[in-house]
């Protein structure tokens, strides 16, 4: 998890979105779409969907975290730490044919 990414938590009927600072656009816009998905689909569309980012209160962050199971904003590390997407993608595909 680095701060140049997005992810997703299902957490009961509450989809949690964090937004990563480092996050390209297309990556937000991809996660938030993916999250009405879920919730559409998979909960009935009665699931409320929050967006975690740099701007969100403390408890918002934490309200994350503690559904992750461990962490804090200052632990994620930076995008730069993360690695290049394109070289993660192609390393998935490899590893699925």
């Amino acid at each position: 998890m680095n701060k140049g990414d997005c992810f997703i938590l299902d957490v009961d009927h509450q989809i949690l979105v964090y937004v990563g600072d480092g996050s390209k656009s297309v990556e937000r816009m991809k996660a938030i779409t993916v999250a009405n998905q879920i919730r559409d689909q998979d909960h009935s569309g009665r699931g409320s969907i929050e967006i975690i980012d740099p701007y969100s209160n403390e408890g918002d962050v934490n309200k994350f975290f503690t559904a992750l199971g461990s962490g804090d904003q200052d632990s994620v590390s930076d995008a730069e730490d993360g690695g290049d997407d394109e070289v993660n993608n192609l390393t998935d595909k490899r590893d699925t044919s």
